[in-house]
C-alpha cells in the first residue's frame, strides 16, 4: 500500500524503546546509536519536509509487535521494513482521516 502524494511517512520510536529498537533491527549498525542522535536527525527530516509543505506522518514502531509485523508482511526488520511499515502506516492514517 502506498501514501497518498504530498505525504511523507516517518519510523518513529519511543525513547524507552529504542535500546530494543536497536537489538531488533537487523541494520542496527547503521543506526544513530543513541535516541538524541536519531531524533535529532529525524527532527530534521521532519522540518524539511513541513517546510516543503509535505504532511509529515510518524509511524510508531513498537519493538515488541514489529517482528511479527515483518514476518506476517514478508519484510526484515531493517530500513526497508520501517519503510515499509511507515508507508502502510501513512496510507492507513491518511485515508482514515
Amino acid at each position: 500500500m502506498v501514501h497518498p502524494p504530498g505525504v511523507i511517512a516517518l519510523a518513529w520510536y519511543q525513547r524507552e524503546d529504542y535500546p530494543r529498537i536497536l537489538q531488533i533491527m537487523k541494520d542496527a549498525s547503521t543506526m544513530p546509536q543513541t535516541y538524541d542522535r536519531w531524533l535529532e536527525k529525524e527532527t530534521a527530516r521532519e522540518r524539511l519536509a513541513v517546510h516543503s509543505d509535505k504532511t509529515v506522518v510518524k509511524a510508531l514502531i513498537n519493538p515488541e509487535t514489529f517482528p511479527d509485523w515483518c514476518r506476517i508482511n514478508g519484510v526484515k526488520a531493517d530500513a526497508k521494513g520501517r519503510m515499509r511499515f511507515a508507508n502502510w502506516t501513512a496510507a492507513h492514517q491518511v485515508k482514515t482521516v
